[in-house]
C-alpha cells in the first residue's frame, strides 16, 4: 500500500499543480466576475455528477476488494448509464440558465462533457485501486490535468478565447484518460467478472446509497462558491473561489489515503483500523499546521502574486480557507475507514446532516462579514464533523456494524 500511496500522492501532486496553474491562467485572462461564474458553474457540475455517481466510486472499490465481482460488473454498467443521462440533463439546464442570464456559453458544453467523462473514469478506477495497481490511477489523473494544462497553453497561444480554451483542454484531457481506462485498465480486469451475472441496478442503488450520501455531502461543500456568488455577487465569489482553490493541494495526501484506505481497511480488524485512523488524524493535523503558519503571515502577498493585484484583499479569506481545508482533508480518510468497517449508513446520515449546515453556515457568514467570515464558518463546521467521526471511531461498537447488503 505504501508504494501505491506514494505513486498516487506524487501523481495527484503534479496534477494539482497543473490544475492550479490552469486556474491561475484563466483568472488572469478573465475578469474576476467571469472567473467567479466559471467557479460557480464548475461547482454546480461537480455536485450534479456526485449525485449521478450514486456512491458507486466507493462501492466499486470496496466490492472489488471483497471479491464481489457480480456487483462490480453491474455497477460499472450502471455508471455508464447514470453519467451519460446526468450529463445530458445538466447540459440542457445549463444552456437554459446561461441563455436566460445572457452570460457567455463558450465553456458550458466542453466542461459538461468533461465532467461526465471524469466521473465515469473515477468510478471505474476503483477496480484498479482495489487490485493494488500502482500506476493506472496516477497515469489517469496526470492525463486529465497535465495534458489539459499543455493544451490550455496551446489554445491561448493560437488565440482561442481563454474560457473556451480552458473548457476544451479539460475535455481533451478527459478523452485521453477515458481511452487509457478502456485500453489498459478495464480490458485487463474484465476476465475476472466476465462469467458473473451483473447485479440488478435496483439492488446496486440500494447498497450504494449510503456511500452516495457521504460523497454528496463532501461535494456539496464546493457549492459554497456558487452560494457566495449568488449571495454576494460574482466578484466576491471569484475572490472566495480563488482562496479556496489555492488551498486545495492540502487535500492531496488525505484524498489519496481515503481512496486507498477503503479496500485496505475493509480487510483490517477493528482495532487495527482504529489505529490507522489515529495515525491519519495526527499526520493530517500536523501538515495542516505547518501549511497554516506561512499562509497567515504572507496571505495577501500570495494572492496578489498568483492571481493579480485585484485578489490582494483575499488574504484573510485564504488563511481561514487553509484552516478549513485541514479539517475537510481529515474528514475524507476518517469517513473512508468508517465505511470500510460497515458504518456506511451512519457516515451517510452524518454527511446528509452536515451538507446543508455547511452551506447555510457559509451563506450566513458571507452575508454577515464577507468572504473571510464565510470561510471561517466553514472551518468550524468541518471541525465539528471530524469530531463526530472521531467519536464514532472511538466507540466500542466501531467495526461491529452490519454493512449494507444488496
Amino acid at each position: 500500500m505504501r508504494k501505491q500511496l506514494t505513486n498516487l500522492v506524487l501523481a495527484r501532486g503534479l496534477a494539482s499543480l497543473a490544475q492550479a496553474v490552469s486556474l491561475i491562467i484563466v483568472a488572469r485572462l478573465a475578469s474576476v466576475a467571469d472567473f467567479g461564474l466559471v467557479a460557480a458553474f464548475s461547482a454546480a457540475a461537480v455536485v450534479t455528477f456526485a449525485v449521478a455517481d450514486l456512491g458507486l466510486a466507493s462501492f466499486v472499490t470496496k466490492s472489488r476488494a471483497l471479491g464481489q465481482n457480480d456487483r462490480v460488473r453491474g455497477a460499472l454498467r450502471l455508471n455508464r448509464i447514470s453519467t451519460a443521462a446526468s450529463g445530458i440533463i445538466f447540459l440542457l439546464g445549463s444552456l437554459l440558465v446561461y441563455a436566460a442570464a445572457g452570460s457567455s456559453l463558450v465553456y458550458v458544453l466542453p466542461l459538461t462533457v468533461a465532467f461526465a467523462l471524469e466521473k465515469n473514469i473515477d468510478v471505474a478506477l476503483g477496480v484498479a485501486v482495489a487490485d493494488g495497481d500502482r500506476w493506472s490511477p496516477g497515469v489517469s489523473i496526470l492525463l486529465r490535468r497535465g495534458l489539459g494544462l499543455v493544451l490550455l497553453v496551446v489554445g491561448c497561444w493560437i488565440g482561442l478565447d481563454g474560457l473556451f480554451a480552458y473548457g476544451l483542454s479539460y475535455l481533451l484531457g478527459c478523452i485521453a484518460a477515458q481511452a487509457h481506462l478502456r485500453r489498459w485498465v478495464l480490458r485487463k480486469a474484465a476476465p475476472s467478472w466476465s462469467s458473473c451475472s451483473p447485479t440488478h441496478w435496483r439492488e446496486l442503488v440500494r447498497a450504494s446509497f449510503p456511500y452516495m450520501l457521504n460523497n454528496l455531502s463532501g461535494q456539496t461543500r464546493i457549492l459554497d462558491t456558487t452560494l457566495v456568488a449568488v449571495v454576494a455577487g460574482a466578484t466576491v465569489g471569484g475572490i472566495y473561489s480563488a482562496a479556496a482553490r489555492i488551498t486545495s493541494p492540502l487535500l492531496l495526501i488525505p484524498g489519496a489515503l481515503g481512496t486507498l484506505l477503503m479496500p485496505h481497511s475493509a480487510r483490517l480488524a477493528p482495532i487495527a483500523a482504529r489505529r490507522a485512523a489515529g495515525k491519519v488524524a495526527l499526520a493530517t493535523l500536523a501538515v495542516g499546521l505547518i501549511a497554516l503558519i506561512p499562509t497567515i503571515l504572507f496571505s495577501s502577498q500570495i494572492m496578489s502574486t498568483l492571481f493579480g493585484p485585484d485578489y490582494g484583499i483575499a488574504g484573510t479569506t485564504l488563511a481561514w480557507s487553509m484552516l478549513g481545508m485541514t479539517f475537510i482533508a481529515l474528514s475524507t480518510p476518517l469517513g473512508a475507514i468508517l465505511q470500510s468497517q460497515g458504518h456506511e449508513v451512519a457516515v451517510g446520515r452524518l454527511g446528509l446532516l452536515f451538507a446543508p449546515i455547511s452551506l447555510f453556515g457559509v451563506g450566513i457568514g458571507v452575508m454577515w462579514g464577507g468572504a473571510a467570515i464565510g470561510a471561517a464558518f466553514l472551518a468550524v463546521i468541518f471541525l465539528l464533523k471530524c469530531a463526530a467521526f472521531g467519536v464514532m471511531i472511538s466507540l466500542p461498537s466501531f467495526g461491529q456494524a452490519q454493512p449494507s447488503v444488496a
